[in-house]
């Protein structure tokens, strides 16, 4: 039996709301003990509704919220067994470090001193008790207001971007916390981010929330080799995905790449087409090898990989900028003005380290590093 389960929930905020943003439109989700599930999505997806729904602090317009297999309606936060870190502070800036643990601990009356003196040691605050909040560091403020919450010992942990505003320097040792506190401590933890690499560093599981509804979940190589939805695509990707509207060859449209025809395909069905940066190997061929006015052509290269030219434009580190050429053309300019679009790929192996901006590129990549969506967002599978 999941250790924490929606069924069904929805949920909107009263007419008329301050924003759109937290509508919630029956989301179902398991998650057993054991797991560390991240919920990732954009601002507004309702992200931070959810994690309040299931601590208690909002309540679902429909649906069931079940924790240790109980029907939790109607049910205080004190009395659920969930202890949540708000994406503030939620510091009693009066008081020390010391203090603010001394008050949660007397609150959830836990008098086993060895077990809070655990909670110090591994969230690393030992050298900061005698501190106030107004003296400590974004990731300092973090690491307290986590130990506040885990002194309640409860089985589920819910974080409201525990990672952001934090120092890059800092995330990863503090991202290192949360996963070896998740280990130490059992039950279940759900993290709320918009950070893609932050869920896929951390999580075992992570749902990929789009517009109210998790649109995937599944572990994070899955989510990464087969997004059934753009939204994971934009998420999970760490820089830079390349994303394209697109006409078949024989369609040719203004702005836009073209596609060659795959048989037996209607390419109407999938008007989007994103492709991996990471998955992309990079080569420099002969500038003659790109005819002159003719649009970038996604093309099939092989039983099951891709190519498409372009013009290096710009290094930066192991990644660079390729330009693909189209062409923005009405009924009276025939031949057309040319137009750019932007191409990001990843340098792996060092090949291109020697390439300089002008040098015309081309670019391969395997059935796997390209995803068609259709209109809507969802995935389209291409034969």
């Amino acid at each position: 039996m999941p250790q924490v389960q929606l069924s069904a929930v929805r949920f909107d905020y009263p007419d008329p709301a301050p924003t759109a943003s937290g509508l919630l439109s029956g989301i179902d989700l398991d998650i057993d003990d054991g797991q560390y599930v991240c919920l990732v999505g954009n601002s507004g997806s309702g992200k931070s509704t959810l994690l309040r729904l299931i601590a208690g602090l909002l309540r679902p317009d429909a649906g069931i919220i079940r924790i240790g297999g109980v029907d939790v309606d109607g049910v205080p936060p004190h009395r659920r067994d969930v202890a949540m870190v708000f994406q503030g502070d939620a510091l009693y800036p009066h008081l020390s470090v010391a203090r603010q643990l001394s008050v949660g601990r007397a609150q959830t009356n836990v008098r086993d001193s060895t077990r809070l003196s655990d909670i110090v040691r591994s969230t690393r605050i030992e050298g900061l008790l005698d501190r106030f909040a107004d003296g400590l560091s974004g990731g300092e403020l973090k690491r307290v207001g986590l130990a506040k919450a885990l002194i309640r010992n409860a089985g589920v942990r819910l974080l409201d971007e525990p990672l952001s505003g934090i120092d890059a320097s800092h995330r990863q040792s503090l991202a290192d916390i949360l996963i070896e506190v998740h280990q130490r401590g059992g039950g279940v933890t759900l993290h709320v981010t918009h950070d893609g690499q932050e869920a896929v560093r951390v999580a075992d599981s992570i749902a990929v929330l789009h517009d109210g509804r998790i649109v995937q979940r599944d572990n994070p190589e899955v989510l990464l080799d087969k997004p059934e939805h753009r939204a994971t695509c934009r998420l999970l990707t760490p820089w830079g995905l390349n994303e394209f509207a697109f006409t078949p060859a024989s369609k040719s449209r203004s702005n836009q790449i073209q596609l060659s025809k795959l048989p037996d395909q209607d390419m109407n069905t999938a008007p989007t087409v994103c492709i991996l940066p990471q998955a992309v190997s990079v080569e420099c061929i002969e500038s003659s090898s790109t005819p002159a006015n003719v649009p970038a052509t996604l093309q099939r290269v092989g039983g099951d990989r891709w190519a498409i030219v372009g013009n290096l434009v710009r290094r930066a580190s192991n990644r660079f900028t390729v330009s693909l050429p189209i062409h923005t053309h009405d009924r009276s300019d025939e031949a057309g003005t040319k137009a750019l679009l932007r191409f990001t790929v990843a340098d792996h192996d060092g090949s291109m380290k020697s390439a300089e901006p002008g040098r015309t590129v081309r670019m391969v990549f395997a059935d796997d590093a390209v995803h068609f969506f259709d209109a809507d967002g969802w995935r389209q599978d291409v034969h």
